[in-house]
């Protein structure tokens, strides 16, 4: 759900920072430093975050989307 709101164009990748900044508006009881460690684990350091790589990362954890 979160990836399908910063998905604005519907093309499957988003920039990290607005990723960041939904996970904070939504207010998951993360904190701004366990948020960075999930994008940056999720992007692989990259600026873009791929919907394929977000629901590997969703799998691990068994989070569902």
């Amino acid at each position: 759900m979160v990836f399908r709101i910063a998905d604005k164009k519907r093309d499957k990748k988003v920039g990290v920072n607005s990723f960041s900044e939904i996970l904070k508006r939504i207010k998951l009881r993360m904190s701004e430093m366990e948020i960075n460690q999930l994008v940056n684990l999720i992007s692989r350091g990259n600026q873009q975050l791929f919907y394929d790589d977000y629901l590997k990362a969703l799998s691990a954890f068994q989070i569902n989307s």
